[in-house]
């Protein structure tokens, strides 16, 4: 069924994450920061886009990676999308707050009728980094898309 314009679309309260501590993320490999941990499901049939805002606090050691990396995935697969976060901000011993905001591809299939376990990752290269615990929060939210 199609969407019926002005009448109400089923939207979804954003659900928020933190961490639960501080997480080493080991350079050369993706750190899951954020999880929903179950299916982030759609309320209904349709299609449906998934938003994501926050903000990851990152600590950097006496020596910066050369690169850093943020993945959006659903669990066990490939990034649907990534983030490479620009070389002039990954300074040696200093905290990057890291502004969060990224949108998937409206799906019908994705969120509905099992729904899907979403994960936000870190991969920096040549050094460790640190996702901090306090200021970081990553906001998901589900929206309505268009009409088949």
């Amino acid at each position: 069924m199609g969407n019926v314009y002005g009448c109400s679309q089923p939207g979804m309260t954003p659900d928020v994450f933190t961490l639960t501590g501080d997480t080493t993320c080991n350079a050369g490999a993706e750190t899951t920061v954020f999880t929903t941990s179950t299916a982030l499901k759609a309320p209904s049939q349709g299609n449906w886009w998934l938003q994501f805002m926050g903000l990851l606090t990152i600590l950097f050691g006496g020596s910066a990676p050369s690169a850093l990396a943020l993945g959006f995935r659903v669990h066990g697969s490939s990034d649907f999308s990534s983030v490479s976060i620009p070389a002039a901000l990954l300074v040696a011993s200093s905290t990057l707050l890291y502004p969060i905001f990224q949108a998937t591809t409206s799906s019908d299939t994705m969120f509905w009728p099992s729904g899907s376990i979403i994960e936000v990752t870190v991969e920096p290269t040549g050094q460790n980094v640190t996702a901090k615990q306090f200021g970081s929060f990553c906001y998901m939210t589900l929206f309505h898309g268009e009409d088949a």
